[in-house]
Formats: structure tokens, sequence, C-alpha cells
């Protein structure tokens, strides 16, 4: 609901107002809620990043998702 709705409006205002081409969600691959909102969104998994993430003092595995701005 509310992240999903989140990153939307982010959405309409980086491939609207700021005119870009491309947005990219890193998320870690444990973070099956994230990495659901980029898949409702429509994002296209581009591949997994080994330890791409440094959180709590630790490393984690990353996916990353993106959308060009013809797909929104």
């Amino acid at each position: 609901g509310v992240m999903g709705e989140a990153a939307a409006q982010a959405l309409d205002a980086g491939f609207g107002t700021l005119e870009l081409n491309r947005i990219a969600i890193l998320a870690g691959v444990a973070n099956t809620r994230s990495r659901a909102v980029a898949e409702r969104l429509g994002f296209v998994r581009e591949g997994a990043q080994r330890e791409g993430l440094y959180l709590g003092g630790r490393y984690h595995d990353a996916c990353q998702d993106r959308m060009l701005a013809g797909g929104w």
C-alpha cells in the first residue's frame, strides 16, 4: 500500500518533473517486501550484486531492478 504509492509518486516525479530516463532500485535479496514493490510497479530485474549493500554493520547481497521512462 503505502510504499507502493510513495514509489509511484517518486517515479512520476523522476520521469515527469526531472525528465530522467532510468530509475533503479537496489534491495536486499532477503528483503522480499521491497522486491515485491518493485515487481508490482513493473521494474525489470537486472541482476544481483554480491555484498552490494552495507546495512547494520554488515554486507548484504542485493537485487537491482530498473525501469526506463518508456516503461512508466
